[in-house]
């Protein structure tokens, strides 16, 4: 028996076993909202959030210094839900367009909510926050230099085709890290659809 755990698939399957990560949320659950179909592709609601590479904070603690961290690590013991942000585009892609509009719009649930961006390094115009967003943010904005890594994870890969101005994944994460909600953002109206859901359960500010 130990030596079955000296491979490392085993181990693995063991250690995903004993975290409980491979369970999965009831579909019907009234704690999950279901993913548009246009969506399809993306993790679906009920399913383990995976951990992600490496992200850089897109702010520098100081003139010399990046700071590197996992979802898991940024998320460790939050006790809020999370909207994900997640813009991963190709170099040739244009910017995207609306994470000043999400980081508006899902102001008002901040108490409950936490915001956080990632985009892809090559679209990151300045290390420094941006200019809708105020100071303290530093924890909630972030790099991804293997932004394909992360796409692959959640699905977002499927969408990222030839034309210019691919979608953003907006994931709604519960504070156990299982999906509450997943879809695509094309427009300002996609983004109020998916927030929608939160005010029958979460206290707004």
């Amino acid at each position: 028996m130990y030596m079955a755990f000296a491979l490392p698939m085993v181990r693995r399957n063991a250690i995903a076993t004993v975290l409980q990560v491979r369970l999965s949320i009831e579909s019907n659950s009234p704690l999950l909202r279901p993913s548009p179909s246009s969506s399809s592709y993306l993790i679906s609601p009920g399913q383990f959030m995976p951990d992600t590479n490496p992200w850089r904070r897109r702010t520098l603690s100081d003139s010399s210094q990046f700071v590197q961290k996992t979802l898991r690590q940024i998320l460790h013991k939050s006790p809020r839900h999370t909207a994900l942000w997640i813009s991963a585009r190709h170099m040739w892609q244009n910017s995207d367009t609306l994470a000043s509009v999400f980081w508006r719009k899902v102001s008002n649930y901040r108490e409950a909510v936490r915001p956080i961006i990632v985009e892809t390094s090559s679209h990151v115009g300045k290390y420094g926050n941006p200019d809708y967003v105020d100071d303290g943010s530093e924890e909630n904005l972030w790099v991804d230099y293997h932004s394909s890594v992360l796409s692959k994870r959640i699905g977002l890969d499927q969408y990222l085709s030839n034309h210019e101005n691919p979608p953003t994944a907006l994931i709604i994460l519960r504070p156990d890290l299982y999906v509450a909600h997943s879809c695509l953002v094309n427009t300002p109206e996609d983004i109020d659809e998916a927030l929608s859901f939160l005010s029958t359960y979460l206290k707004q500010n």
